[in-house]
């Protein structure tokens, strides 16, 4: 019979269609594709062996179909099988948090600390529709629980370029109906050093002011706490915050730095276990976020153009909101099927204004996109056979409050209000054919509506042409992509697993380039497809040692080329990466070493700025050694050679890039001393 899916954290894979990865990061487990496998909460003592900096970037060194995409020295984004942005979708314990800054420098997976969570569950393509449509993925993160009371402790950091963190995280009984769980993180660090010894603030193209390379790169403070009511055994209100201080991160793919970024968000659920006629179990949620976001160029060398009386040239300052309302219910039909269902309402607002010398921009005029859906998803197994049906239907509605000066006279057009109905749909199959071998394949397809950059970024850049500006006539994204794959386990000390995919993405919104009648960056629809191939194993060579391997590769083509194409090369597509990694535990001791590599970035797209990057490989070291059940300290050494490298592209779609690829950190040290309590 199918165990009652876990609803509060994470409801992306009741059963696990594809490929579907579970972080327990100090133990790093893969669950291979199966539709038998139930919603999985692994708690995470795994984050605290590793660098905390940053939860992007922990996840792309764990699976190489997430690629990191990196502006700065933190706050990196992710990129899901060559899809990122609004194409991936990142939720927080069910919440959403979107972006303030129009440059990225805040994705959404910057906002919690990776000493909060408790688990992350990825789900690739367009397999899920619970938490709302999703063209390349699903990215579930979910925090502390109240119920983990076994886990509080105090810890610190000491690293390399000055990095410190420290804070505590624990779950707490209040009374014997009120259970709390509550986390404070605080990290702040350096300008960090390449491989080659070259600050991160002197790369060519980064004009940071002479007096200024060697600042400090970030200060950030993260909150997170949870409280849970038991109103009676069978209902529950559960009640969730956070709140995040980000103070002077440097940026140096960028022309502007971010003096401020605060973030905070809410929710409020409650939740019910019932044998009605329609449900076995519902719950009902209110959730918020918001960010405000400010970012200038103080710290630079455009700043000696600044007018009398202020220390920069370029400010934008930026706010997003999110407001949303979700229902869902779950109902058994039979001992082996499960059917749920639920909709959802949201309002999320992005405005931001911008000033060049004494130019005012309505940088994002004011925009509101309004959406509400319905879904439903059935779940069943019988025999050796295992089928997954999901669907979804949305509509939304985009408008802009404020003038659209800029793209009128770019576009000439003053279309500010869309309205789109769009439908979202899945199958997945699985099948047992032996006890050690499940194949399974699946036929999605998803709709996304245009972001409000997208559609309505409205800049005037003044000496620093081209423009940016929306497209208010683009249409929304669709994805059907076939997924296949296999999973094998010969014995309880040896698995593999492989997937398979190829989507056709009709009107992807991609860059263009406009000359007449102003020279300016947009967007425009095309025709794409994008395909790839990974697989991942682990070996448990014995009682001590386990050896993991993992490779993924992934390559997009234009169907349909913008009018300013000139190759049919679909850009920002990360190549082959892949990790190798030994971990051995006896005792009180662990050590683990982990490979990372990827191949040259050499397949770009020049028309929209792509550089290429040369092929690396790092090595990464950690001990650890635990003196008592409370009592632990860990070391990790990261790019023990010392080598220069960079990941990515991550400037590409910035208003105010500087086309400067940013290198990764070299040789980094860090300690970890941690108390329980």
């Amino acid at each position: 019979m199918l165990r009652k899916p876990f609803f509060f954290g994470l409801l992306v894979a009741v059963l696990n269609a594809q490929e579907i990865p579970v972080y327990e990061l100090e133990e790093y487990t893969v669950v291979a594709p199966s539709l038998r496998m139930p919603a999985t909460t692994i708690h995470q003592d795994a984050m605290r062996s590793a660098k905390p900096m940053d939860l992007a970037a922990i996840l792309s060194s764990e699976l190489p179909a997430a690629a990191l995409s990196r502006r700065g020295p933190l706050a990196g984004d992710l990129v899901l099988r060559g899809l990122s942005r609004d194409n991936v979708l990142i939720t927080v314990d069910n919440n959403k948090t979107y972006c303030a800054c129009p440059n990225r420098m805040d994705p959404p997976a910057f906002h919690v600390s990776s000493q909060q969570v408790e688990s992350v569950e990825v789900r690739t393509g367009p397999f899920s529709v619970d938490g709302g449509a999703s063209i390349g993925g699903h990215v579930a993160v979910s925090t502390k629980s109240p119920d983990n009371e076994d886990a509080s402790e105090v810890y610190g950091y000491a690293g390399s370029f000055d990095y410190r963190a420290g804070g505590f995280s624990g779950g707490w009984q209040v009374s014997e109906r009120n259970r709390l769980a509550a986390g404070l993180h605080h990290q702040r660090g350096g300008v960090f050093k390449d491989g080659d010894g070259a600050r991160f603030t002197e790369l060519a193209g980064t004009n940071y002011l002479d007096d200024r390379r060697g600042e400090d790169a970030f200060r950030v403070t993260t909150l997170e706490a949870k409280l849970e009511h038991e109103l009676n055994p069978e209902t529950s209100l559960k009640l969730n915050f956070g709140y995040q201080d980000a103070s002077d991160v440097l940026y140096p793919g960028l022309r502007m730095d971010a003096p401020k970024d605060r973030m905070h968000r809410g929710a409020i659920e409650l939740q019910k276990e019932a044998k009605l006629d329609w449900a076995d179990y519902w719950e009902a949620g209110l959730a918020f976020s918001g960010v405000d976001h400010l970012m200038d160029d103080a710290l630079r060398q455009s700043s000696a153009k600044a007018p009398a009386g202020r220390d920069y040239f370029m400010i934008t300052e930026a706010r997003s909101g999110y407001l949303g309302a979700r229902f869902e219910a779950m109902k058994e039909q039979g001992d082996n099927a499960v059917l749920r269902f639920g909709a959802d309402v949201q309002r999320r607002t992005w405005d931001a204004d911008n000033e060049i010398g004494t130019l005012d921009n309505d940088m994002l005029p004011d925009v509101y996109t309004d959406q509400f859906g319905i879904w439903a998803v059935r779940e069943g197994i019988k025999g050796p056979w295992a089928l997954e049906v999901g669907a979804r239907l949305d509509f939304a509605r985009s408008r802009a409050r404020e003038a659209l000066s800029q793209i009128q006279a770019v576009r000439n057009t003053d279309s500010n209000r869309r309205d789109e109905l769009m439908p979202s749909a899945y199958v997945m199959l699985s099948r047992d054919m032996s006890a050690a071998l499940n194949v399974y394949s699946g036929l999605g397809y998803a709709t996304r509506p245009p972001d409000p950059q997208e559609r309505y970024m409205n800049l005037n850049k003044p000496g620093m042409n081209p423009d940016w500006v929306g497209n208010p006539d683009l249409d929304p994204v669709h994805n059907l992509e076939w997924q296949s794959g296999f999973s094998w386990q010969a014995h309880e000390d040896l698995a593999v697993k492989g997937s398979a995919f190829y989507a056709l993405l009709e009107d992807m919104i991609y860059l263009e380039e406009l000359s007449s009648p102003i020279p300016a960056t947009s967007y425009t629809n095309i025709d794409a497809r994008l395909y790839g191939l990974s697989l991942d194993g682990e070996w448990r060579a014995s009682e001590s040692l386990t050896l993991k391997a993992g490779l993924a590769w992934q390559r997009g083509e234009k169907i349909s080329r913008p009018s300013s194409g000139s190759n049919d090369v679909l850009g920002e597509i990360p190549p082959l990466r892949g990790r190798l990694a030994a971990e051995w535990a006896k005792g009180k001791w662990a050590f683990g070493t982990t490979l990372l590599f990827q191949d040259s970035y050499d397949r770009i797209d020049p028309d929209i700025r792509e550089k290429e990057i040369s092929g690396w490989a790092v090595l990464d070291l950690v001990a650890a050694y635990q003196w008592n059940e409370r009592v632990g300290i860990s070391l990790g050494l990261d790019n023990v050679l010392d080598k220069r490298y960079a990941v990515a592209n991550a400037f590409v779609r910035d208003p105010f890039n500087s086309g400067t690829v940013v290198n990764e950190p070299g040789r980094f040290f860090y300690l970890r001393v941690a108390a329980g309590f």
